[in-house]
């Protein structure tokens, strides 16, 4: 689990700040459902799951849960080149932020970026 900026800084050294990685799958449960009544509910959270590969190390699966806000951009391949060079991850008023471009901030709205914004967040080493 990522409970402070120390664990967030561990894991930012242990994958070089994200350096010549990309996303290469990802997943998302909105925590929304319908019921057999077809009644809407929301009784789960939400969290997304992405997996990054990287040219430096190995890849890690980050499972971010209580999504806040969230922008998943899918570049246009005949326009870009779909690598990180540097990602950027905090801790700030009880949120965990993540984004792919060190620019970005919370009043970055930028959907060439992809950044999340959660209540917890944990990661897995394959």
């Amino acid at each position: 689990m990522l409970n402070s900026q120390n664990d967030i800084e561990k894991l930012l050294k242990e994958f070089y700040y994200f350096h010549d990685s990309c996303i290469t799958e990802f997943s998302c449960k909105t925590g929304m459902k319908v019921d057999e009544k077809k009644e809407m509910r929301q009784n789960d959270v939400s969290s997304i799951k992405i997996i990054f590969k990287s040219q430096l190390c190995n890849t890690i699966e980050i499972h971010f849960e209580g999504i806040k806000k969230l922008n998943i951009h899918i570049y246009d391949k005949d326009k870009y080149f779909n690598n990180i060079d540097e990602a950027k991850m905090y801790i700030s008023n009880n949120y965990i932020y993540w984004a792919d471009n060190l620019e970005w901030d919370e009043d970055n709205l930028d959907n060439e970026i992809t950044y999340i914004v959660c209540e917890k967040a944990q990661y897995i080493r394959y």
